[in-house]
């Protein structure tokens, strides 16, 4: 919870990977959370296929880093917000 740097890889239409730094964090449920824009590519890959793995990095070069795998859930807004404001 300390570390929001991740990059976030979703599936391509063609296939392939696309990655994409974001910043994210952990809710109360142990979800990770992670706030985008509707028109971008990598929502529209995971409305396509909600399969979606997360490399959680270290503030620093060398250190800790995690990797979650797992399906995507979208949540549009206004009920985003509700997510995203603590």
């Amino acid at each position: 919870q300390n570390n929001h740097r991740v990059v976030m890889s979703t599936i391509r239409a063609d296939g392939r990977p696309q990655l994409s730094p974001v910043t994210a964090t952990v809710d109360a449920e142990g979800r990770v959370v992670v706030s985008s824009r509707e028109t971008a590519i990598k929502v529209k890959n995971l409305r396509r296929d909600p399969r979606i793995a997360l490399c959680l990095l270290n503030d620093g070069f060398f250190g800790d880093w995690g990797q979650v795998e797992g399906t995507a859930e979208i949540v549009p807004m206004p009920d985003a917000l509700d997510l995203l404001i603590d």
